[in-house]
């Protein structure tokens, strides 16, 4: 047997353990229990599969499965964040892409599981390497402050053991080119609803110490019909109703104005006032 052959050896046992590529392998040579080994046919299988470890090895690199795995990759870490796995791209693109063509509810592009206690996900940016991205063990989402020292640098946080979002502030989209079916709105008959809507303190089921103030949003689906369902108000909604009734009351006040100054000007003709 040649020297080298026994050098690919030592590389290929591994590589053949892992069953990566040895479906897609055609030896030139098989042998039974028995059987006389020939050098000649042993190196010619070797170099059989070193040619195609190193075509494989060759970018593009494919994977095919065999069975429910195409790689597994395990380790404790090294390098960058202690990482297991790595890929980085110095010649600009995309150093990882993930598709899935499958349409099953299960056929997950990218699929992530946090064992342990901490972060699911940590994402940095070129802001001084500081974390931008944060998704907790529980689901919970930090968008951090470029430069954020802290977990109070965020921008936007969803909380997800509550579901409150708390952020500097929300801009909704109310661009009239994205508006159709304009209506003009009736004052008086939306005070009137409103007022027919119940307005009282209460808390959410799992948070009984928070309390808040405001209508559900089956009696505001009922009073004005808005939104998508009846379990949930939009704080566009919400904004438009506020809005439409202070306008309706400022009407309701310039009359009353009017009513007012001209029972005065009646009262002061009758009594001779200038």
């Amino acid at each position: 047997m040649r020297r080298s052959a026994i050098r690919y050896l030592v590389v290929l046992i591994p590589v053949i353990a892992l069953g990566v590529w040895a479906a897609a392998i055609t030896l030139p040579h098989t042998f039974n229990d028995g059987d006389v080994l020939q050098a000649d046919a042993l190196n010619q299988n070797f170099a059989a599969l070193v040619d195609a470890v190193e075509g494989a090895l060759t970018p593009p690199l494919t994977l095919s499965a065999l069975g429910t795995k195409a790689l597994e990759v395990q380790g404790q870490g090294s390098g960058v964040s202690n990482a297991t796995l790595r890929s980085l791209n110095n010649g600009g693109g995309i150093p990882a892409w993930f598709e899935q063509t499958a349409s099953g509810s299960s056929d997950t592009a990218l699929g992530l599981k946090q064992s342990g206690t901490g972060p699911l996900v940590k994402a940095f940016g070129p802001n001084g390497g500081a974390e931008e991205v944060h998704i907790a063990g529980n689901g919970t989402i930090y968008l951090f402050k470029p430069g954020a020292t802290n977990f109070n640098d965020f921008n936007i946080r969803l909380d997800n053991s509550n579901g409150v979002v708390t952020a500097a502030t929300f801009s909704t989209s109310s661009d009239a080119a994205l508006k159709g079916g304009f209506e003009r709105v009736d004052g008086p008959a939306l005070l009137d609803a409103l007022a027919s809507v119940e307005i009282g303190r209460w808390h959410f089921l799992d948070a009984p110490d928070v309390v808040h103030l405001g209508p559900t949003a089956q009696d505001f689906r009922a009073a004005f019909g808005l939104g998508a369902d009846s379990r949930r108000i939009s704080t566009v909604d919400a904004d438009g109703v506020a809005l439409a009734a202070i306008q309706a009351l400022h009407r309701q006040n310039v009359e009353l104005q009017e009513r007012i100054e001209a029972l005065e000007q009646r009262l002061a003709a009758a009594d001779g006032t200038p």
